[in-house]
């Protein structure tokens, strides 16, 4: 049994499932039919969430633990590690990263994007980012 197992459902409702690229605390983003997943170490996967398969699975510039959930704003996903480097990737069909930057602080809270604006929360500050 997985470390990180659901609970007990009905296999008629299932579409399908997945251990490989899953995160026992990041929840996947679903844009545009496409889930991306985030496990620890770095290691995002990318598929259809109508079936299993993978589109994609590749490693980010920051390997260590992922407690925060993938953000999609403004065509671009953004992944926090842990050790507090935020990841900017491409939000294309072959993703690849835009830029990196180390807060130098440990971040555990899901960036948010509302009015044209980044928000991202570490141990210590909230910054806020504009176009």
């Amino acid at each position: 049994m997985p470390l990180c197992s659901g609970g007990e459902q009905n296999d008629s409702v299932l579409v399908w499932k997945n251990f490989r690229g899953t995160s026992c605390v990041a929840t996947p983003l679903l844009d545009k039919g496409i889930l991306w997943l985030v496990k620890d170490g770095g290691i995002v996967t990318k598929g259809p969430a109508a079936s299993s398969e993978v589109l994609q699975e590749k490693r980010l510039p920051a390997i260590g633990n992922y407690y925060t959930s993938p953000l999609n704003a403004g065509g671009k996903v953004f992944f926090a590690a842990e050790q507090g480097t935020v990841s900017t990737l491409t939000g294309e069909p072959v993703w690849h990263v835009i830029s990196t930057h180390n807060f130098m602080e440990r971040i555990y809270a899901t960036p948010l994007a509302a009015e044209d604006r980044l928000f991202i929360r570490t141990e210590m500050a909230l910054y806020g980012y504009s176009k």
